[in-house]
């Protein structure tokens, strides 16, 4: 880590209106309850360090997009952070008028306050340069209120959002904890990894994981990639493999036969390194079956790899001197096919090598199959953050915490 990264050792908070950018975003159940996630975990150590300096503390987060289902407010996520905290955190259901005015300026030193769903205001989501963001009436009227800003997550700062960079010019911005040990051990990745580097690439975000391989094989940053989910599919099918037509199907309607052809070139330069399912699992009315390459191509929908394939995963994960595991080997949520990524993530944590976990899905998984993640030397909050990292790509919100 630089160095130059801004971290809450170098600030006075006592008494100062500390706007805090975190991310709570999280699944949101049928019955429009939110669920339980290590996000709430992550951002109490910032919380709970800046109501021990004095702090006035004003939270900002989104949850979901606009439109979808899981578009709500962030009443009952106050509720679940205040558990963490260890403290009543006060929701506000207002972003900049009246009603969240007040109550900034009702603050007392050590109380905190959540504002409503940020993205409910038309300017966060657009994506500008810190300077056009300054000018908004989003982040004019915040940071009018504010002292100091604290950007703690991580998982939005590759996006170049209103309250993700746009009080670069206008308040000191400064890096939370969470946000802290994030490039901390992301940049032990990138700069220190102790051999042999094992990658687990799995999930349904095929687009995410080519562009990691493309960027860190030709440097020679990864020493083996075990295939799983949706890529490991695709580079079944660089392979010459049928795998049937329910699951073509779902390839297509995923939109994910646009990658075929960078699974292609992949395997046919980096073949060596790039290990593929070996056996299958299938789901026959509604059960787990298990099947060899040679039983390709099946009439039944794939959902997970087979024994075969996870004992030898397990087997270099258990050799590794540093694995990285984003994605999920197979369709978890499913009884009977979350072993594959159960195995998996078992193997991780209790490797002697360091173990690195990243991802919305697989942070799921972790959750859903009574992982610790403690149990691993770091888990990753966001996907999308952690392969604009990685793969050296800008990360805006980052960009705005180092000295100037």
């Amino acid at each position: 880590m630089s160095k130059m990264l801004q971290t809450m050792d170098n600030y006075d908070f006592k008494g100062k209106v500390t706007l805090v950018r975190i991310d709570v975003n999280v699944p949101v159940s049928t019955n429009g309850k939110i669920r339980e996630h290590p996000r709430f975990e992550s951002h109490a150590e910032t919380i709970k360090e800046l109501i021990k300096k004095k702090a006035k503390i004003v939270l900002i987060s989104h949850q979901g997009r606009p439109g979808a289902k899981d578009f709500i407010d962030l009443k009952q996520h106050a509720r679940l952070l205040s558990k963490y905290v260890g403290k009543k955190i006060v929701f506000v259901p207002d972003i900049r008028g009246e009603k969240a005015i007040k109550a900034i300026k009702g603050l007392r030193q050590g109380d905190v306050i959540m504002l409503d769903n940020i993205r409910k205001d038309p300017y966060e989501m657009l994506e500008k340069s810190p300077e056009e963001h300054a000018k908004s009436p989003l982040i004019q009227t915040l940071a009018y209120y504010g002292n100091l800003f604290v950007l703690d997550a991580f998982s939005v700062s590759h996006r170049s959002h209103a309250t993700v960079v746009g009080f670069y010019h206008i308040l000191p911005c400064i890096a939370g904890r969470a946000m802290e040990k994030a490039v901390t051990y992301l940049d032990e990745i990138k700069k220190h990894a102790v051999p042999p580097n094992i990658f687990v690439l799995g999930g349904g975000k095929p687009d995410d994981v080519f562009a990691l391989m493309e960027y860190m094989m030709p440097k020679g940053e990864m020493d083996a990639v075990l295939s799983c989910g949706v890529p490991g599919e695709l580079f079944l099918m660089a392979q010459g493999y049928e795998l049937g037509k329910k699951t073509f199907k779902k390839h297509e309607e995923g939109g994910w036969m646009q990658y075929l052809e960078r699974a292609e070139k992949l395997y046919g330069r980096f073949g060596d390194k790039i290990r593929t399912p070996v056996d299958l699992a299938i789901s026959v009315r509604g059960r787990r079956k298990e099947i060899s390459l040679t039983e390709l191509p099946t009439n039944y929908m794939i959902m997970d790899i087979g024994t075969r394939t996870y004992k030898r995963y397990a087997k270099e994960i258990n050799n590794a001197g540093t694995v990285v595991v984003k994605g999920p080997a197979g369709i978890y949520e499913n009884k009977g096919f979350e072993v594959g990524t159960r195995e998996l993530l078992k193997a991780a944590a209790n490797t002697a090598g360091h173990s690195f976990i990243g991802g919305g899905n697989t942070i799921e998984a972790l959750k859903m199959l009574k992982f610790n993640i403690k149990q691993f030397n770091y888990v990753c909050m966001g996907g999308g953050a952690l392969v604009h990292y990685l793969s050296g790509r800008e990360l805006p919100g980052l960009r705005i915490l180092y000295a100037r």
